[in-house]
């Protein structure tokens, strides 16, 4: 079975705010379709017996998606270092 791609740039912003949550020891509500790959990647976990009012389900990161968001962050910084110091 082929592992899924990488997380789009949205799906990074998602699980950035679920790190957040998590790291806070919450979570976050979010819907299935929006979550589906992170889950698939084992980046986040989903609890359907949570629900909120419009059905989004209970959603937090697992060690892997905190990890991922800690290399996302630090290649950011690195590439922005770069970019600063390159030669004109």
């Amino acid at each position: 079975m082929a592992r899924a791609k990488k997380p789009t740039k949205k799906e990074l912003d998602l699980l950035s705010t679920i790190v957040e949550a998590t790291l806070s020891e919450s979570f976050v509500y979010a819907s299935e379709k929006e979550t589906a790959k992170l889950v698939e990647l084992g980046l986040v976990e989903i609890n359907v017996t949570m629900t909120d009012d419009d059905g989004n389900v209970a959603t937090r990161a697992t060690e892997e998606g905190m990890s991922t968001m800690n290399q996302t962050a630090e290649t950011a910084s690195a590439e922005a270092t770069e970019t600063k110091t390159a030669p004109s």
